[in-house]
């Protein structure tokens, strides 16, 4: 007995020395992202209450983020459905694995029976939706082998297989927790968020043992406010703004990659613009406007093309004797109201040596 737990226990430093972190290596190459536009053909998600389709509404989300990700020269959007077809939770799962997805970010719209609810949240899996997931795969050596690469079931036992896919398992969901923070961080700032934290749920298309995922819940299509919002093709260009930024700065912050540029998008300035409208309806600091255009004052003319950055991280500041937000905010050149958002605040006060997140 104690020579075969002795022989588990070396296995077991041995795996931990091939796979050390389990998390996802990017390296230098081309980071993919899997975006899944939830529900679609027969199956049309929730209905808004002036009948708009939910699965409509992931769909053009969902192309619009493609598009920002397929602009940067270091990644690649694949998705799981296009146009108005039903695609089952299972082939969206192959579909991400068979293109070797590095990313999972499936797209929903959320519905209540209470109409005052409204707001955007973000799941990746739970422990108990991960547990049942590892024994499924424990069940077909094939799937294993294709989890835990390189790693052969036929001369391990049941304990050590286990194991395998626990660890495995373990870093996804982190690395999954980590993607939703950053989605999160910049979903507060385009409106309200109904979960102020990442929750954890046993969604299907969250089971990829390897591959970190994501559901976003956009807002409530059942809310008169939120669907008015989804509708509106500006607001679906702001939210995969949003999303897209998320991922960047996930990227960015946690995964070394030299690929990974800041993609721009383009805007023609019309009558009545202005840096700082620019700014919020991109959610972009005017300051970030400016340095991305080369441009000395705030002035801008009609017809002139402005590259318009995405993927800003968050800049942290501690707050020190005098400041105020006002002042945070001209000094930044974010809104005010960005600032308290990202932060959930309620009050624009603010206490000595209190860190604010400026988005």
């Amino acid at each position: 007995m104690f020579h075969r737990l002795l022989c588990v226990f070396l296995n077991l430093v041995l795996v931990a020395l091939i796979y050390p972190s389990q998390s996802i290596a990017l390296d230098d190459r081309i980071v993919i992202v899997a975006i899944d536009a939830g529900h679609g053909g027969r199956d049309v998600g929730a209905i808004g209450v002036t009948g708009v389709y939910e699965k409509d509404i992931n769909l053009s989300v969902s192309e619009k983020l493609a598009v920002l990700i397929n602009q940067n020269p270091g990644m690649k959007a694949i998705q799981t459905r296009r146009g108005d077809v039903y695609v089952k939770l299972r082939t969206r799962l192959a579909v991400a694995r068979n293109e070797k997805a590095d990313l999972f970010v499936s797209i929903h719209a959320d519905a209540f029976k209470d109409p005052k609810v409204r707001g955007a949240s973000v799941y990746v899996l739970s422990p108990k939706g991960a547990s049942s997931e590892a024994a499924k795969y424990l069940a077909k050596k094939a799937n294993f082998e294709q989890v835990v690469e390189g790693v052969s079931l036929s001369n391990k036992d049941e304990f050590l297989s286990r194991t395998l896919i626990d660890m495995t398992q373990t870093a996804a969901i982190e690395e999954s927790k980590l993607l939703g923070q950053e989605i999160l961080a910049q979903l507060k700032v385009l409106g309200p968020v109904h979960k102020k934290k990442v929750e954890q749920a046993g969604f299907v298309v969250l089971k990829s043992p390897d591959i970190p995922s994501v559901l976003v819940e956009t807002a409530f299509i059942s809310n008169p406010l939120d669907e008015a919002n989804l509708r509106k093709s500006d607001f679906q260009t702001r939210l995969s703004n949003s999303l897209y930024r998320g991922i960047i700065n996930y990227l960015n912050k946690y995964q070394v990659n030299s690929n990974i540029s800041r993609a721009f998008k383009s805007h023609i300035v019309v009558r009545g613009d202005t840096l700082s409208q620019l700014g919020v309806k991109y959610g972009v600091r005017a300051v970030d406007l400016r340095s991305a255009n080369n441009l000395e004052d705030s002035v801008i003319r009609v017809g002139e093309r402005l590259k318009i950055p995405l993927g800003r991280a968050i800049k942290l500041h501690r707050v020190v004797r005098g400041d105020t937000l006002s002042e945070l905010s001209k000094f930044y050149g974010v809104s005010l109201r960005a600032i308290m958002v990202t932060n959930g605040m309620k009050k624009d006060t603010i206490t000595i040596g209190t860190v604010l997140k400026i988005p």
